[in-house]
């Protein structure tokens, strides 16, 4: 199953805070397609209102993600992207780019759905991060991927590129 048809089985969920949200929708993306546990994040009723508190940035990276920027193009396959919706201070909503020009996410009040990667979207990304694994998984599926990644990022995966 492709990254795409694993994310058209995740839409239509109801939006429930901390329990089936925008966060708990990337568990269960990366689960799903990966089989990569992502960890439980506390997070406190509207959590992004408080100054203090900036853990998307901070536990995506404890848990295998290397940012990669806050280009809004530079995205690639099962990225994950950090948004502020609003005004918040830091960023307060996450979504992962599909592919074909596409987004999973989910707002809260509404059910979880899939849609284009359009400008007001790209305007809201802070942060673009990229899991070792997905890229790992993505290379095994389509070596024309491998062929494109960084040279870092080749050797991240087990020394290709040192030619």
């Amino acid at each position: 199953m492709t990254l795409f048809d694993t994310a058209l089985s995740l839409q239509g969920k109801e939006y429930v805070e901390g329990w089936q949200d925008c966060y708990t929708l990337v568990q269960q993306l990366f689960k799903s397609y990966l089989d990569v546990t992502l960890i439980d994040l506390a997070r406190p009723h509207l959590w992004y209102l408080h100054p203090d508190l900036n853990f998307f940035v901070s536990e995506f990276q404890n848990q295998g993600f290397v940012d990669v920027g806050d280009n809004p193009l530079n995205v690639r396959l099962g990225d994950v992207l950090l948004l502020s919706l609003g005004r918040p201070q830091h960023p307060n909503h996450v979504a992962t780019y599909i592919g074909q020009g596409k987004i999973l996410h989910h707002l809260e009040g509404q059910r979880s759905l899939i849609e284009e990667y359009s400008p007001k979207w790209r305007i809201r990304v802070k942060k673009v991060l990229r899991h070792t694994e997905m890229e790992r998984t993505l290379a095994k599926v389509n070596p024309v991927i491998l062929a494109q990644l960084p040279y870092a990022a080749k050797k991240r995966l087990g020394g290709f590129g040192n030619a």
